[in-house]
């Protein structure tokens, strides 16, 4: 049947939400902390989508779950989190000039400066194929790149170690967006739902030397639509939807997917994703500001 992978990761996202539905329900009732809720729901999202991915018998590396070729999407992935400076940046601003980001005014802020990230991006990645068509020197790059990212981790803990600001929570906070959102949401986003559909209609479009196709598209209002469902959940009597962060969140889909395209991997968009937001979460929860 036509359009079947699309119909498929529709239902499997559904199936996800109705699963996010009642271990949201069940870890209230059972009293569990905020951390706690976190770090068991992400980890059986991450459990739900191999299972899944497993079920279709397609190579895993068709699903961006390989490090054939891992520097260099490392280092793709460091490009990418110096584009995404744009956007959390703005989020930031907004945040100190007292704006919610999931205000219709501070959305729409933020969607533009993921548009501008997503141009940054596309302007850096197309010089760096020009001078350095095989790759090699970003390869090279590898080493220094992880050591950068490293310390950057380790900036926000550090000082929430020495300036006594909730070092606990500085760490699970950095840990969980680094492996939980950053690693957990790419695998099933851009490696599940964006692949899958991609195995059906293939990548017949190209921006800046990076062949995209349907996948991309899908992935990303997808990507959206779940953290407008984050303040929905009948079972617990909530009816709300945050659209406008649905807004901004799908331009940073096409961030994350235009990064798994240009790699064949998701090592990239989990650098740019999970790096950056680790960073950004930790040092906010130092800095005593509430995202």
């Amino acid at each position: 049947m036509k359009r079947k992978s699309i119909l498929e990761v529709i239902v499997v996202f559904a199936l996800t939400s109705v699963i996010g539905w009642f271990t949201g329900a069940a870890f209230q009732q059972w009293g569990l902390s905020f951390e706690a809720q976190r770090w068991i729901g992400g980890a059986i999202f991450i459990a739900v989508s191999l299972f899944i991915m497993a079920l279709t018998h397609h190579p895993w590396r068709e699903y961006g779950l390989t490090l054939q070729d891992w520097r260099l999407s490392f280092d793709i992935g460091m490009t990418g989190y110096v584009a995404r400076f744009i956007p959390v940046g703005a989020v930031f601003l907004l945040i100190l000039l007292g704006e919610s980001y999931r205000s219709w005014a501070g959305s729409a802020i933020i969607f533009v400066a993921e548009v501008a990230g997503i141009g940054l991006l596309l302007t850096i990645l197309n010089r760096q194929a020009v001078t350095d068509p095989s790759g090699q020197l970003r390869r090279s790059g590898a080493r220094k790149n992880m050591m950068l990212l490293g310390g950057l981790l380790l900036l926000p803990i550090v000082l929430g170690v020495v300036l006594n600001r909730s070092p606990l929570s500085v760490i699970s906070t950095v840990c969980w967006q680094l492996i939980i959102s950053g690693f957990g949401e790419e695998i099933r986003y851009r490696g599940y739902y964006q692949s899958r559909v991609n195995q059906e209609f293939g990548r017949p479009y190209q921006v800046a030397g990076i062949r995209f196709g349907p996948g991309l598209i899908v992935a990303s209002l997808l990507f959206g639509l779940v953290h407008a469902t984050q303040t929905f959940n009948p079972l617990l009597g909530q009816y709300e939807f945050a659209w406008p962060w649905a807004l901004f969140t799908l331009a940073g889909g096409v961030f994350f997917g235009l990064l798994r395209e240009k790699t064949g991997d998701v090592v990239a968009c989990t650098v740019a994703h999970g790096g950056l937001d680790a960073v950004g979460e930790g040092l906010a929860i130092v800095m005593g500001l509430t995202l």
